[in-house]
């Protein structure tokens, strides 16, 4: 996933599940991403609960995905021995689940629906498996296939799995979606080609890219382009409902990276990205609402993250504009 570098920013980071409710929250000048569902706060004052779910003995923890009251990611520390294990938290540090398949160097989960969880292992070997599970290390399900050298899951969704895999020699990656087992893939990128990536599924629609946000139905024979007229680059990383959101560049942006929202299609697409930023990812969708992040420069040399909470694809006006070096809740609204 190409957003995977930016998680490691700080060399100590803790997870935060955060709870719409009313207790407000001063929000650090640092890479923080942070959203919420409530209405009308005023910026600064963000209505949520921030929940630390950090366990004893680790120094440093990941979340990836939430669904249903279960949240996934990654930590290290004491605990671990160092190295990096899957996790699965159920609203409170003291619920994690130690995900981590024994024999393996190091473990991530990144993504839950329905009890299960989907994410991949970094093996004794050189290369990455697909990896699934149900609630427990010992569930756990090797989702590589044969005849290919890597394997990474990203999302699951009604009992299916997407990522994708690489398979030896110079070939490119290959898009894939599981349906609980390594002999259950199927391919999604179009005959012959490769360098196809896929990271998000709903029901039976899955997201992804190869240079253009693509968006699948389930074969390879579905696949639609989503990139729009007058830009050069884009990526999808959700979809729920029939819409997706991710972002994209090009001159329609004057070069900027800018927060996306398509429908199905790459004439459908809405510009997303908030007045008063220098550019913008959306990365995750629901329920008519997009998250993801916004960076905001032009403050001497500390410029400035903020979590970007969407809603029904609209933006504009000051709601979208951040204060000086502050990391907040902001809404796509008029």
């Amino acid at each position: 996933m190409r957003n995977v570098a930016s998680r490691r920013l700080h060399q100590f980071r803790r997870v935060l599940l955060l709870v719409v409710g009313t207790v407000a929250l001063a929000i650090p000048t640092a890479d923080v991403a942070f959203s919420q569902s409530g209405t009308g706060s005023p910026v600064g004052t963000p209505a949520f609960t921030a929940i630390d779910l950090n366990p004893t003995g680790f120094v440093e923890s990941w979340a990836s995905g939430i669904s249903g009251g279960e949240q996934v990611g990654d930590g290290s520390g004491s605990a671990t021995g160092g190295q990096t294990h899957a996790l699965l938290w159920r609203g409170s540090a003291e619920s994690v689940v130690d995900l981590h398949p024994s024999g393996l160097a190091g473990s991530r989960a990144m993504g839950v629906s329905g009890g299960e969880q989907v994410g991949y292992s970094d093996p004794t070997t050189w290369c990455r498996h697909a990896l699934l599970w149900r609630g427990s290390a010992e569930s756990v399900v090797d989702l590589h296939p044969s005849g290919f050298d890597c394997s990474q899951a990203y999302g699951g969704s009604g009992g299916q799995q997407v990522g994708w895999v690489d398979p030896p020699g110079p070939s490119g990656s290959h898009a894939m979606v599981w349906r609980g087992s390594a002999a259950s893939l199927v391919d999604l990128p179009p005959s012959g080609s490769d360098g196809y990536h896929a990271v998000g599924i709903s029901e039976s629609e899955q997201v992804g890219d190869r240079g253009h946000a693509l968006l699948w139905h389930g074969s390879a024979a579905s696949i639609v382009d989503l990139n729009p007229s007058g830009f050069e680059e884009s990526h999808a990383s959700g979809t729920s409902d029939g819409e997706q959101a991710g972002y994209g560049s090009g001159p329609a942006t004057g070069g900027q990276t800018h927060a996306l929202l398509w429908r199905g299609s790459a004439a459908t697409v809405v510009d997303l990205h908030p007045s008063g930023f220098a550019l913008s990812e959306a990365h995750g969708i629901s329920g008519g609402r997009q998250v993801g992040w916004g960076h905001r420069c032009g403050h001497g040399e500390h410029s400035s993250r903020a979590a970007v909470a969407g809603q029904r694809g609209q933006c504009g006006g000051p709601a979208c504009v951040s204060p000086p070096r502050l990391c907040g809740i902001h809404r796509f609204r008029h």
